[in-house]
């Protein structure tokens, strides 16, 4: 409530009033989203229900990107929400009307959340074993070098997780092959784009990204307490005193980093509100997690805690503070905190 309340606060300051309103109707959207699931997720059942909700929707979207990939064909078009045309069909976006950059991160956060599952779980395990396989596809169809980059960091701390398990070897024996067939059939496309990265003669991302917090940092200096005003980093980006910015061009973009859009647009008060639902939500799990007296209940808050954790690391590279994913596991993070008390007490 204080984040929101904050954001009109900045939006009232706000030199581009209609996107600004437009901001706010999405936090409100994001925020009714998230207080149901906190009102509605109250007890183990419904909590298995919105999670088996959350896998099954990462299983048909990356589906679809591999099912795109494969025949060519692009079921739903993705559309780039800062110049609003459609995404070329070599890069998959499965399900998602977003751009495959934000939609690989989402597919991140369900994909991490059904492989601790499929270990953890034995009641549909086939599902969870299926969702992991099929959306580790999806995702590098994606070609999102960033989240690749995090799902390979993921994996490397799911098999040291599992480092006590029983079934260790088979899999540890299970993610080398896994890696050794996404290499082998790996594109030559996603070869191209992870061969030029960082380089900032072949790479232009490079190039925009600086250009993103450079003019992202110097808004923040000048607004330091209420921010520019939600959505309004696209209007500020478009302003002549930054036609010198690197890789900048006459489109309203988005500051691609969570941590600090969050920041420019509702100041530094804002973004200590957001910064500690974060928090709150991590501690939770860990909590339930370390020392729930559920099985399941402990199950399900490890997997939201791994998948939690890679969504916020990918966060570093997309402004997804508006994406229904992070809010629902903010939603998902509380509920189970709560039954676990409940439990207890």
């Amino acid at each position: 409530i204080v984040f929101f309340c904050l954001s009109i606060i900045s939006a009232l300051f706000a030199d581009n009033s209609s996107l600004a309103i437009e901001g706010l109707r999405k936090r409100l959207n994001l925020l009714v989203l998230f207080w149901l699931i906190v009102r509605l997720v109250d007890n183990e059942q419904r909590l298995r229900a919105v999670i088996l909700a959350v896998v099954l929707s990462t299983l048909v979207s990356t589906g679809l990107a591999t099912f795109g990939f494969a025949t060519g064909i692009q079921a739903v078009p993705a559309i780039d929400p800062d110049t609003g045309t459609v995404v070329s069909s070599t890069r998959q976006a499965g399900a998602a009307s977003s751009n495959p950059a934000t939609s690989s991160r989402l597919m991140l956060a369900g994909t991490a959340l059904a492989a601790v599952l499929a270990i953890r779980c034995r009641k549909r395990r086939a599902l969870y074993a299926a969702t992991a396989l099929i959306g580790t596809a999806g995702i590098m169809v994606t070609f999102t070098r960033s989240t690749l980059l995090v799902l390979m960091l993921g994996a490397t701390w799911l098999l040291f997780k599992m480092r006590r398990h029983r079934h260790v070897v088979a899999i540890g024996v299970a993610a080398a092959l896994i890696f050794t067939m996404a290499l082998a059939l790996a594109p030559a496309y996603l070869w191209d784009r992870m061969g030029h990265f960082g380089s900032r003669g072949s790479d232009p991302t490079l190039s925009r990204r600086v250009g993103y917090h450079l003019i992202g940092l110097d808004l923040l200096g000048r607004n330091p307490v209420l921010g520019v005003g939600p959505q309004n980093f696209r209007w500020h980006y478009l302003d002549f005193e930054y036609r010198s910015m690197p890789g900048r061009f006459m489109e309203k973009r988005d500051l691609h980093n969570m941590y600090l859009s969050v920041p420019v647009e509702t100041g530094l008060l804002g973004f200590v509100c957001f910064a500690a639902m974060l928090m709150v939500a991590i501690r939770g799990v860990i909590r339930v997690r370390q020392r729930g007296k559920d099985a399941a209940l402990s199950a399900y808050a490890e997997a939201m805690e791994f998948s939690f954790a890679l969504l916020l690391v990918a966060a570093a590279f997309g402004a997804l503070e508006t994406s229904k994913f992070l809010w629902i596991f903010l939603g998902l993070a509380v509920a189970v905190d709560r039954i676990s008390r409940e439990q207890e007490g």
